[in-house]
């Protein structure tokens, strides 16, 4: 019996040896959660890529239909709020059942399971609910964890005409901020307005868009869509619907109106709340662009600021790569 008790406490952990065994483990996991979180990471900023490499797609098979012109920055016909770039080639996104139409405006009572945006009726009536109120989930960026008050999981939740509308955490470029001194073209001049390629004026028609032949800083060298993730309505007393993927307003000029915030990834109340933003993301370290030739590239936060606003422009003469 003597031998058998000895035996088993040779068998039995100690109280040290069981805390130096939980100590280890600790630090195992607190190795690994890192390594994780990066690979987590990895696989939304990889989601991401996908979502402008898709949007690129559907851009470029939009302008061989038309006669390569982009789509249009925004649409509006009369006084009706504006309809946005992003609602133009749905069709090539295997979304046709929300693409834009210029058909005659149905009745919203006969046309409930109707979802496509009509152009010909304002942005904010019902007939268009079903479209502005759904999600896209290409517009939307994996990694994006902050959001403006005004909206949540990608919807707008402010009260009022807007509230449901879906969001969107992509942006069109509409040229650098031509308002702020600080952003200056190389012969030391000022930034025309519309120098981008999503324009923020309002065409007639879907023929209305940049063509790839007024890009003369090249394809390759100039952005047509950028991250400005987590925005909602502008807030204040003059709220619009910046934020939402059907709104003409989601074009933005890149740049903050004064020269303390970052271009890229400063707070957010930097970006959400302005007409002319820097770019915005939950990425570590910088934020995705799409360029007019449909790659993509990842702009790191410490890119000079003069190189981000020549990437911005399509016609200024910037000597500037992505590389």
């Amino acid at each position: 019996m003597k031998g058998d008790r000895m035996n088993m406490a040779k068998k039995a952990f100690t109280l040290v040896e069981l805390l130096v065994v939980i100590a280890i483990i600790g630090v195992l996991i607190g190795l690994l959660l890192p390594a994780v979180q990066s690979a987590r990471e990895a696989a939304r900023r990889a989601n991401c890529t996908n979502n402008l490499k898709q949007m690129g797609l559907g851009m470029h098979n939009f302008a061989t239909a038309r006669k390569e012109r982009f789509p249009p920055g925004r649409v509006k016909q009369s006084n009706f709020k504006t309809v946005g770039w992003s609602s133009f080639f749905l069709d090539f996104m295997e979304q046709s059942q929300l693409q834009a139409t210029w058909d005659a405006v149905a009745d919203p009572d006969v046309a409930s399971g109707d979802s496509r945006l009509y152009l010909a009726a304002n942005f904010i009536d019902k007939i268009n609910e079903n479209a502005t109120h759904t999600k896209i989930p290409t517009y939307l960026c994996p990694s994006t964890a902050r959001e403006d008050s005004t909206r949540r999981n990608g919807f707008i939740v402010t009260a009022g005409q807007y509230e449901g509308m879906a969001c969107t955490d992509y942006f069109g470029n509409a040229g650098p901020n031509h308002n702020e001194p600080q952003f200056l073209k190389p012969n030391g001049d000022r930034y025309e307005e519309h120098s981008g390629v999503l324009l923020r004026k309002n065409a007639d028609n879907l023929d209305g868009g940049t063509r790839f032949s007024q890009i003369t800083d090249g394809l390759s060298k100039t952005v047509v869509v950028c991250e400005i993730t987590g925005s909602g309505l502008r807030g204040g007393s003059n709220n619009s619907a910046r934020g939402v993927w059907a709104s003409g307003l989601n074009c933005s000029e890149i740049g903050h109106n004064n020269s303390t915030p970052a271009i890229i990834n400063p707070d957010p109340s930097d970006v959400w709340k302005e007409v002319n933003t820097p770019l915005l993301s939950d990425h570590p370290s910088g934020a995705s662009v799409l360029m007019c030739d449909g790659s993509v590239h990842f702009l790191n936060e410490s890119t000079d600021k003069n190189i981000v606003t020549g990437l911005m422009s399509k016609n200024c003469g910037e000597i500037v790569s992505v590389d």
